[in-house]
């Protein structure tokens, strides 16, 4: 059971927000909907239609993709927001993945010093990860959440009933957030998510924990001084990858590079913090039999190492990387160079 009240899960997860409307809709003078074009084809119906007490709002409407999570589209945005007359008692409702999460909270914990939002994510990656937490963030001059904050929604909706609409891709593209969960807190989650694919209509309970564990340590540490940097397995890698992507006009999804980033701090793990090598193995082979890395064929490894320095959770432009020690234990702050880096990749992609 996920201990954040907030957080309402579930198959009456719709009914809960319909009553937090009934009981908070009306201090608020505006409610504004940012959606993108997915989510406003296949979410946004189902939504409208199965609330009672919500049924006047604007909408507000992006491309889907990472691109549109960039400051331009942000100004652009806050000047939607100031023609439509939002004020500081105004709420904005974002129904989307991962990008709209990040870009609309952003938008909302900026827009006139902040005005309350609610995140209704729709796909996989979303639900596990982007939606709650506080964090939000935008892409500025190619490197990945430049630009962001730590705010939190008035409260997130996880409703499963949204999967079914995902494509398989995007479904994948969550469920490494999930992986990446079992490694830093729960070797059973990880067990019963990397041996095989989980289908859509049995994801409930796991994604529930997956939840959890995130909502435990955001909660032990809100602003990421210490613990809560262990989310951040796999991520100085794969936002490196998504960066060297964006400054070529590719768009990677999160997830997959996540699974990439995920192998290749194995490798480090087993180099640097004593992950036992047939745990670094079964993380290795397991999540090689998930995901194909095709796509890494040609490039560098040596393209990386500007985007690395870029990652917030260096310090005095020393590489710090979270790394584990066993399956289900993660350790911060690990110094690494670009030697072992480089190492560590070639041994996971040098022959893709």
């Amino acid at each position: 059971m996920i201990s954040n009240p907030s957080i309402l899960f579930g198959l009456n997860a719709m009914e809960e927000l319909d009553q937090w409307f009934a009981k908070h809709g009306s201090r608020y003078s505006k409610v504004i909907a940012l959606v993108d074009e997915n989510t406003m084809e296949h979410c946004m119906p189902e939504f409208a239609g199965s609330l009672e007490n919500l049924t006047d709002f604007e909408l507000l409407e992006i491309e889907a993709g990472e691109s549109s999570k960039s400051s331009e589209i942000l100004f652009q945005l806050i000047s939607a927001l100031q023609e439509l007359g939002a004020d500081r008692s105004s709420l904005l409702i974002n129904l989307g993945g991962g990008v709209v999460c990040d870009l609309g909270g952003f938008l909302a914990s900026t827009y006139m010093r902040g005005i309350h939002f609610i995140n209704i994510p729709t796909s996989l990656l979303a639900m596990t990860d982007a939606a709650h937490g506080g964090k939000t963030g935008v892409d500025h001059n190619g490197i990945k959440n430049l630009m962001g904050s730590f705010t939190h929604p008035q409260c997130t909706l996880i409703w499963t009933d949204f999967l079914a609409t995902l494509p398989k891709k995007e479904y994948e593209n969550g469920y490494a957030e999930m992986l990446k969960h079992g490694l830093i807190s729960d070797r059973n989650l990880w067990n019963s998510l990397s041996q095989s694919w989980i289908n859509k209509e049995e994801i409930g309970p796991y994604l529930e924990k997956s939840i959890q564990i995130k909502t435990e340590i955001v909660e032990a540490d809100p602003h990421e001084l210490n613990e809560r940097k262990k989310l951040n397995f796999g991520h100085s890698t794969a936002h490196a990858i998504e960066s060297y992507f964006l400054l070529k006009e590719m768009e990677v999804s999160h997830g997959w590079a996540v699974a990439a980033g995920i192998l290749v701090e194995a490798e480090l793990s087993e180099m640097k913090s004593r992950l036992p090598f047939i745990e670094k193995d079964e993380i290795v082979s397991r999540i090689k039999a998930l995901y194909s890395f095709e796509l890494l064929k040609g490039l560098k490894v040596e393209d990386l190492h500007p985007h690395l320095l870029n990652d917030k959770k260096n310090r005095n432009h020393a590489l710090l990387f979270v790394l584990l020690s066993e399956i289900g234990k993660a350790v911060v702050n690990v110094p690494i160079d670009f030697t072992e880096f480089d190492l560590a990749w070639k041994k996971c992609f040098g022959n893709v």
